[in-house]
Parts: C-alpha cells; sequence; structure tokens
C-alpha cells in the first residue's frame, strides 16, 4: 500500500486479509509541520514577544520554532499560552 502523503503511521486498523469495507487502514500523521503550545508565566512574559524564536525540546530532541501567536487571556494557573510553529 501507497500513502497519498508522507508522515508517520500513528495508528494501523487493518490485519492481512481483513477486508476493509471502505474504512480507514492506517492512520497518518504529517509532521512535517508541527505546533506546540507553551504555558508561559507572569515571572517571563515581559521577555516573551510574538515573532521571537524558541527553542523547545522535546523527547530528547531539540526545536526551533517561533511564537506566532499569545493568547489574550490568562489561563487559571494564571499563565498565558504562546503558540509556537
Amino acid at each position: 500500500i501507497k500513502a497519498p502523503i508522507a508522515g508517520v503511521v500513528t495508528r494501523l486498523d487493518a490485519k492481512v486479509g481483513q477486508q476493509t469495507r471502505g474504512n480507514a487502514l492506517v492512520k497518518i500523521v504529517d509532521n512535517s509541520r508541527t505546533t506546540a503550545e507553551l504555558a508561559i508565566f507572569p515571572a517571563q512574559l515581559a521577555r516573551v514577544k510574538t515573532g521571537a524564536e524558541v527553542t523547545v525540546n522535546f523527547q530528547g530532541e531539540e526545536l526551533t520554532g517561533t511564537i506566532d501567536q499569545l493568547a489574550l487571556e490568562t489561563n487559571p494557573n494564571q499563565s498565558v499560552t504562546a503558540r509556537v510553529s
């Protein structure tokens, strides 16, 4: 089977010889563009700006991105969510 997109198989819902009946066989995630949501707490908020480059450590791998959005409201724990892509 050849997938129409590149990505990572995250779920396999078929076995050899099984009839599909039109159901999806696999779930493929395109990880060429990912986003992260970071909690920014009040002590750091003054140093965080939209457009700033950041490095995120995820499962031992360092990924770089840019803050493209800061939430306008605080979360219940007083943090502000920053979206990085």
